[in-house]
């Protein structure tokens, strides 16, 4: 496996040009382009391709013994909290 980093700002015109055409749509100046070349032999990680150190915690699935109602309560009460405090 291979990874290649570069910051958007130090890439040529015309390979910035055919790195948006791959991803589909406009860099933006401090964003880094990450590619990995892996063997087409190897399998796909469980996690989604994502290395160990970006995986977030356990304790982040915080929601997933709540049924749907009872995520959409703590959604509307976490929004009502949210737009209070916005509001003048």
């Amino acid at each position: 496996m291979e990874t290649i980093s570069r910051t958007v700002e130090t890439l040529q015109p015309n390979l910035r040009e055919a790195m948006e055409a791959v991803v589909g749509h406009p860099l933006e100046a401090g964003q880094r382009l990450v590619i990995q070349i892996l063997d087409s032999h190897t399998p796909p990680k469980a996690n989604g391709g994502q290395s160990a150190g970006s995986r977030l915690p356990d304790w982040c699935n915080v929601l997933t013994d709540l049924t749907a109602d009872e995520a959409a309560a703590l959604d509307r009460s976490i929004s009502a909290r949210t737009e209070s405090r916005t509001q003048p």
